[in-house]
């Protein structure tokens, strides 16, 4: 038969359960005082009632197959109400065992009363069954009482040795005669009263076995010595559960016992349903910052960004001295001659002297003017080139120039549309802009102006579904102007977008969108 999960603890080991917080977590699930036709009602069965301290008794629970069972304990019998059922267990109870019916409907389970070093003198256990893990709705068995042997009034007439289980119906046997009354003995002195426990009214007694005929009463003599115990007959059938009656007034709470040594853990019963979310408690205050981490390592390199403005030109080195003159190159051929030009006029013809004697020669006379110059012939074709001559010495570097102002070192990104975006109570994007990692000044603005009447309207910048900066202003015909502004460092690539919406249905348009960013190499936030 498979055995469920076996507490076998003592009082003191058990994990007490607080009433009131089991009734509200099961009435999350299900109301309260909600019943339900189904199966069959629990049966349990004891190997023994009046139970020595320290000791065990086994409980056989026999229900429909798969359901979920509990066995409760109490010092008290009766105070406990869940799910419109009335237990015949008190408000201290605590759970001995909770686990699952088997394939046949059974469950065996060791109950420990906490008897040991207690002045209970009766222990109250009840069995409920449920399909449902949480309980509701459910099914009890009859209460069970079990006896304290080492205490209990009633333990000297069950007999204090261990009750076996219940055999055959034997045949009746014959009334024996009835015996001489002996003398009565000396009365021995009054025990010291044990604390009253809580006794519950009796129950209707259950039908007694057939007893033989009643002797003639003898003569009442001195109370004799009490002579040995006859031999046990056979046992009766049990009689029929009675009802249980009226709880009697609790008596005072006998002091709590030492525990007992904790028994060995129980199997691990099957896991619980998964209890219903609870509401979102209240925001936490921002907790302090937690010390920086470790750098991570440096992320591969970017695409370069477009070349920023040419700075000023650096101041002119000193020009190096004049490398040595290169040997000349050889002389081209001469080009062919070009043809002569036309000759001049002739000069005019002088008067002829008197014919004199021939005298000494005169002297020779001036030269008569040029003629005008003939046209310039036709120059020759070029000549091949001569030779390159040798590369003269390298000369000497000039000096350095000072460094020139850095010029304009961030890379910026722009979206600016002129033409009008209409929008009322939904919010619509005005601008986007798509920006590689990295870290950024944002601006972006909007001339917003309504068609009729005032209202507000609520401009946000977001680096993708995060809130940059957000604006909310009162707009007119007039038209006003949105401003934001804001930076963000992107991980990873993003997208940082501007999106308006009015607080009326009334139609507003934005034009001259323009969004922003600046990329930094660095950004201090003071």
């Amino acid at each position: 038969m498979h055995r469920a999960d076996e507490m076998n603890r003592t009082y003191g080991s058990v994990i007490k359960v607080n009433l009131t917080a089991i009734v509200m977590a099961m009435a999350v699930v299900w109301q309260v005082g909600v019943t339900a036709a189904y199966a069959q009602a629990p049966t349990v069965q004891l190997s023994r009632v009046v139970v020595p301290a320290g000791s065990t008794t086994v409980v056989t629970v026999t229900g429909t197959p798969g359901e979920n069972f509990a066995v409760l304990g109490s010092s008290r019998g009766a105070g406990l109400a869940y799910a419109g059922v009335n237990f015949a267990v008190g408000t201290d109870f605590v759970l001995l065992s909770v686990g699952t019916l088997d394939g046949s409907g059974s469950a065996v389970v060791g109950v420990t009363p906490p008897f040991l070093g207690s002045e209970l003198d009766r222990y109250y256990i009840q069995v409920a069954t449920s399909p449902s893990p949480q309980f509701v709705p459910l099914q009890v068995a009859p209460g069970q009482v079990l006896l304290n042997g080492d205490l209990a009034p009633l333990a000297s007439l069950l007999g204090a040795a261990p009750q076996g289980p219940v055999g055959p119906q034997g045949p009746q046997g014959t009334a024996g005669a009835t015996g001489v009354a002996g003398s009565a003995g000396t009365t021995g002195a009054t025990g010291a009263a044990g604390l009253q426990g809580a006794a519950g009214a009796a129950g209707a007694v259950g039908a007694a076995g057939a007893l033989g005929p009643q002797g003639p009463q003898g003569p009442e003599g001195a109370m004799g010595a009490v002579g040995p115990a006859g031999a046990d007959g056979a046992q009766g059938p049990a009689g029929t559960q009675g009802a249980a009656g009226a709880n009697g007034a609790d008596g005072a709470m006998g002091t709590q016992g030492p525990a007992g040594p904790v028994g060995p853990a129980g199997a691990q019963g099957p896991l619980g349903a998964t209890g219903a979310v609870g509401a979102v408690g209240p925001q936490g205050s921002v907790g302090t910052n937690g010390t920086n981490g470790v750098d991570g390592a440096s992320g591969a390199q970017g695409p370069a960004g477009a070349n920023g403005a040419n700075g000023t030109n650096g101041v002119d080195g000193a020009p190096g001295a004049q490398g040595a003159a290169g040997v000349n190159g050889v002389d081209g051929a001469a080009g062919s001659q070009g043809p002569a030009g036309a000759a001049g006029p002739a000069g005019a013809q002088g008067s002829s002297g008197v014919a004199g004697p021939a005298g000494p020669t005169g002297p020779q006379g001036l030269v008569g003017p040029s003629g005008a110059v003939g046209a310039t012939g036709a120059t020759g074709a070029q000549g091949a080139a001569g030779a390159t001559g040798a590369q003269g010495p390298i000369g000497f570097t000039g000096a350095t120039g000072a460094q020139g102002p850095v010029g304009p070192g961030a890379d910026g990104w722009v979206n600016t549309t002129a033409a009008g975006q209409s929008f009322t109570t939904t919010e619509v994007t005005l601008a986007t802009l798509n920006l590689p990692t990295g870290t950024y000044l944002l601006s972006a603005k909007a001339s917003i102006q309504r068609t009729a009447g005032s209202q507000g309207t609520v401009c946000t910048l977001y680096n993708g579904a995060t809130v940059l900066d957000q604006l909310t202003n009162q707009t007119s015909t007039i038209g006003e102007l949105a401003v934001l502004e804001g930076s963000v460092t992107l991980a990873t690539a993003g997208t940082i977008t501007m999106r308006c919406n009015g607080q009326t249905s009334v139609t507003a348009t934005a034009s001259r969108r323009t969004l922003r960013a600046y990329k930094l190499n660095t950004l201090t936030v003071q």
